[in-house]
């Protein structure tokens, strides 16, 4: 038996110089040598432990403070002393000094040092080790040995998360034995944190895993240290991520303590006062996540059955959007009862019963600060508070009976301000302009009083130069713009956005333009009211010049030429091929207009643009005609003096078409005439071909592909028909004849759609145009 000052010998021996490196220390030939000397003193450390002398708790204090130097860590291995000290930790009645040296020497020989981790998963150590936890005495100890197991070491990360590491530790921190641990309570977040990152912890930690660690953060000793609060909270928000744990953390009835989590966050912790800047980044990043959860969670069902409107949880989250300001609980409130807001129902309650909108657009008229005349609008103050209201204004915006109450955000000082804004002032203002216009789409769909809103002259003088200028020109600026690339859903929605104010204009709840423009009205038209638009099939009614007589179709008439680009917008709709549904949306709209002049007059300028015509072809005949077939002469003719268009090879569909001797041509192919229902023949005839269909704008079913297409066809051969019937006279002869070749081309193929498939009801009768 060897005795302490020969121990102290051996293990004051040298290690390697300073310029050799570890990992060529671990491959030198003295890593044998030391193995073996420490032979004696492990026989020496057994002999004093089995003998029960009290000596061995000094060799063992000796040993762990050689297992500090690195040289030392490996031999220790080698030598078998690792495993001897595993073992110490496994006996009952071992002192308690001797278990806190063992413990030592086991964390430090597993300090950056693989190769010892996996001596320590080999012996079945973790769960030696997780048995010390039950110790109040070497808690401190067993917490900083289990963190040295298990950092970069994904082998042993795994067995103590398989273990169930996570649920002995979240048990230990958050009840009375806590105040054991406090000086190692950021080294257990850390534990925590590693354990974590690997899935397996989605079905090994204890359900409550996220609600115990968020509570403990609400201790009034961590909330006064930062980093442990942060850590923890980083842990617990981890923990909430999977999926599994969410729906038992809300039905444990946890939501208040995420809440006051939250609050903490925001009102005791200031990243910018961290002079610690890894500090100070972990702030941003837990509040972030904090609010990400806070609104994925107010989604799930569970969220909506535990805490119905009216609720504590969702009364706190409405008094977080009134004043005092804060604006990171704003933001958060936005989200989360943007989520609630989700189902028609909620949404209208939130609306009608809890006036919900009101403080909502108080933050964003905030965020915009007063308007000054002649001074472009400036950024938000806080750009990602501004979206998260206006995200909030979407959901809200929904139900129809809500619409009218967000009005507001037709002022000139509220979405037409962020309308405005130069794309490039910052790099949030894109994702701004998106959200505002999408808004304004919805608070517009099948709603006259708003369109009339954005529709009224900015100045009521009629000397103003703005007397002539509405927010639509706002609105049609942002399209044009968009950049068709990069800003390609803000301009597809600055389209629909147009869409959505000529479709109720051409509503049945819409009456023509009279000469009085009356902005002020509240009887719910956009302008007043003489006389139903839409009229019984026009093939009853007589033609009506709009500069003559009707009355209020003068006005639209002068509304569409003052608003030159919605003809531009409105194409976009339909020479888009990313979403079909908008494009059918769009032909549905078109054939509403072409049912009185002044809409069929847009409709033949939309028609100009490229893109457009060879769209409607397709839509009603099903040919591409973008290629001109074989053998086909060009013929060069131009169309019309105001128009770009020409007839051309690279444009046979606008080709001169032959209506004579009993047939038509078109790009080289005979097309015959086509009795139509009512046994009116074709060739000059086009018209009965609709008329006898018994055709009328409908809306497709977005579900049904099939479907869409047919409904299509029937809306384009609607809109070329009425098209021929009220604007012939501003047509050329060749682009009158193409549509009435349309017209026979089309009704053909809807009689076949008819007859292969009238058991699914398609044509059975008219559609609705709703």
């Amino acid at each position: 038996m060897l005795s302490f000052d020969e121990i102290d010998a051996i293990l004051q021996d040298g290690g390697p110089s300073p310029d050799l490196q570890l990992q060529e220390w671990d491959a030198h030939a003295d890593r044998p040598r030391r193995a073996q000397v420490l032979q004696d003193v492990s026989a020496t450390l057994q002999e004093l432990l089995y003998s029960g002398s009290s000596d061995a708790e000094i060799v063992a204090q000796k040993l762990g403070d050689a297992s500090r130097t690195p040289s030392w860590r490996l031999p220790l291995g080698d030598a078998g002393i690792l495993d001897f000290a595993l073992g110490i930790l496994a006996m009952d009645n071992v002192s308690q000094p001797l278990r806190m040296h063992s413990l030592r020497l086991i964390g430090n020989c597993c300090a950056d040092t693989d190769e010892n981790r996996d001596r320590v998963l080999a012996s079945n150590g973790l769960t030696t080790l997780q048995n010390q936890l039950s110790d109040d005495g070497v808690l401190p100890f067993t917490i900083s040995v289990l963190y040295n197991v298990l950092v970069d070491h994904e082998p042993a990360q795994l067995a103590a998360s398989n273990a169930g590491l996570s649920a002995h530790l979240v048990t230990l921190i958050s009840g009375p034995r806590v105040a054991h641990c406090q000086s190692v309570l950021g080294m257990v977040g850390m534990i925590l944190e590693i354990l974590v990152a690997h899935q397996t912890e989605a079905n090994n930690a204890h359900p409550n895993t996220p609600g115990l660690l968020l509570n403990l953060t609400l201790n009034p000793a961590i909330i006064d240290n930062p980093s442990d609060s942060l850590s923890l909270t980083s842990v617990a928000l981890a923990y909430l991520a999977f999926q599994n744990l969410q729906a038992d953390f809300v039905n444990g009835g946890n939501m208040p303590i995420l809440l006051a989590s939250f609050y903490n966050l925001t009102s005791h912790i200031e990243p910018l006062a961290f002079e610690d800047e890894d500090l100070a980044a972990q702030a941003k990043q837990v509040r972030s996540t904090s609010v990400q959860l806070l609104s994925d969670i107010c989604y799930l069902p569970a969220f909506a059955y535990k805490h119905p409107l009216g609720s504590p949880v969702l009364t706190t989250l409405q008094s977080w959007l009134s004043p005092p300001a804060n604006p990171d609980l704003q933001a958060a409130a936005c989200l989360c009862l943007g989520n609630v807001a989700r189902s028609d129902d909620a949404s209208a309650a939130l609306v009608a019963t809890y006036k919900i909108h009101t403080p909502v657009l108080d933050i964003v008229s905030t965020q915009l600060g007063p308007q000054v005349d002649g001074v472009p609008p400036h950024p938000p103050k806080d750009a990602l508070l501004l979206h998260s209201a206006l995200s909030f204004l979407k959901n809200l915006a929904i139900p129809p009976t809500n619409k009218p109450q967000l009005a507001g955000l037709l002022k000139p000082e509220m979405l037409p301000r962020i309308w405005a804004m130069d794309a490039n002032s910052s790099i949030q203002t894109p994702h701004l302009h998106f959200v505002a216009i999408s808004l304004a789409r919805l608070i517009l769909t099948s709603t006259p009083a708003n369109v009339r809103l954005l529709c009224s002259p900015l100045s009521p003088d009629p000397l103003s130069p703005l007397h002539e200028t509405t927010h639509l020109h706002r609105v049609l600026e942002l399209f044009l713009r968009a950049d068709s690339e990069s800003a390609a859903h803000t301009k597809t929605e600055a389209a629909r956005a147009a869409l959505a104010v000529v479709r109720v204009l051409h509503t049945a709840t819409v009456t023509p333009v009279l000469p009085d423009w009356d902005p002020n009205s509240s009887d719910g038209f956009v302008f007043r009211p003489e006389r139903p638009l839409l009229p019984p099939p026009s093939s009853v009614l007589p033609d009506r010049d709009s500069t003559t007589g009707g009355g209020g179709t003068t006005r639209l008439g002068k509304f569409y030429r003052q608003h030159g680009a919605l003809s531009r917008a409105l194409a976009y709709l339909v020479t888009q091929t990313k979403f079909p549904v908008l494009r059918s949306e769009a032909w549905f709209v078109f054939a509403l207009m072409s049912r009185v002049k002044d809409g069929g007059s847009l409709v033949v300028r939309i028609l100009q643009v490229t893109g457009v015509w060879e769209a409607l072809v397709a839509s009603v005949t099903g040919r591409d005609s973008g290629a001109a077939q074989e053998g086909e002469k060009p013929t060069g003719s131009t169309i019309g003096a105001s128009s770009s268009l020409v007839v051309s090879q690279a444009d046979p569909i606008t080709s001169p078409v032959d209506s004579t001797m009993g047939g038509s041509t078109i790009g080289g192919a005979v097309v015959p005439d086509m009795p139509s229902v009512t046994g009116v023949g074709g060739g000059t005839d086009a018209m009965a071909v609709v008329d006898g269909l018994g055709l009328e704008p409908q809306q497709a079913d977005p579900q049904a592909a099939a479907g869409m297409a047919r409904v299509d066809r029937e809306n384009g051969l609607v809109l070329v028909s009425e098209l021929v019937r009220h604007c012939g006279n501003e047509l050329p002869a060749s682009r009158r004849a193409a549509l009435e070749v349309m017209i026979r081309e089309g009704g053909e193929l809807v009689l076949e759609d008819r007859n292969s498939d009238s058991s699914e009801g398609y044509g059975k009768g008219k559609g609705v145009a709703r």
